[in-house]
């Protein structure tokens, strides 16, 4: 009983959820100590460390932002957040 509850904690240890302010902070580098915490994040990811779970609304809102906040041009927001979530271990 309790070695499939610690397995079970284990693979949920390794399921993280990504939010706005990650995704901003990656794509902009404005912030370097958040820049600096986003790209561990994104480098677990890469190396497949981790497991994501994020959202439409999440990108919807990161989108938004960029574009209307920050006045990013849409297809540069497009194709970053296309490059940045076509992994394997990242559910939308």
């Amino acid at each position: 009983m309790y070695k499939k509850i610690a397995l079970s904690f284990q693979i949920l240890q390794k399921l993280c959820r990504l939010f706005t302010n990650v995704i901003i902070r990656f794509l902009l580098g404005d912030h370097e100590e958040h820049l600096e915490k986003s790209r561990i994040i994104f480098k677990d990811i890469e190396k497949a460390k981790v497991q994501v779970e994020t959202f439409e609304g999440v990108l919807m809102e990161a989108f938004f932002v960029l574009t209307k906040f920050y006045k990013i041009p849409k297809n540069d927001v497009i194709n970053d957040l296309k490059v940045s979530f076509q992994k394997k271990n990242i559910w939308i």
